[in-house]
């Protein structure tokens, strides 16, 4: 018993050192900003940009999409096959497809047009961008890990009021 579990603490150390030793460094290849965008449409139409840039030393190929979400406290981010309040359909994105020189950044121009029969609601969506070109292992094989760090783009079409609720206050007296 006793051995067993010494020799289980000597290869948990091996596999640690191993990883630290050939592991690079995880560090995001490309930054994205503003984070959060809240907007109102004038006229049906928004127009706003986000800024990627690549903080690698290779060129990145870039894609740029957009996803339906919801947030649950209790699970977190949850992307939505399909929503009444979809967006997608009146996003364009330019450009959509790019390549980031290495340290270089670029803006993207998002664009929404709603229809004008658009119900007055509050609409929301995620921008996504993905690098299509992997790095390759020793084998050749190639290899990419896609941490999707996105832009939650909010609109309140027409006369909207918060349905937000304060649930818990507190102060501190000095």
């Amino acid at each position: 018993m006793f051995f067993s579990k010494r020799l289980s603490y000597i290869a948990v150390g091996i596999c640690l050192f191993g990883i630290t030793l050939f592991a690079e460094k995880a560090s995001a290849q490309i930054n994205v900003s503003p984070l959060v965008i809240e907007t109102q449409p004038q006229e049906g139409q928004t127009e706003t940009f986000i800024t990627l840039t690549n903080t690698t030393s290779t060129p990145s190929r870039v894609r740029i999409y957009a996803e339906q979400f919801t947030y649950e406290s209790d699970n977190g981010f949850q992307p939505l096959p399909s929503s009444p309040d979809n967006q997608k359909p009146y996003l364009q994105f330019s450009p959509r497809e790019f390549t980031l020189k290495s340290g270089g950044s670029r803006q993207v121009r998002v664009v929404s047009r709603f229809p004008s029969n658009l119900p007055a609601g509050k609409y929301r969506v995620v921008i996504f961008h993905e690098t299509l070109s992997g790095v390759q292992d020793f084998d050749g094989n190639h290899v990419s890990l896609v941490a999707p760090i996105g832009v939650t783009l909010y609109f309140n079409q027409g006369n909207t009021l918060s349905n937000s609720t304060i649930q818990n206050s507190a102060s501190k007296q000095k």
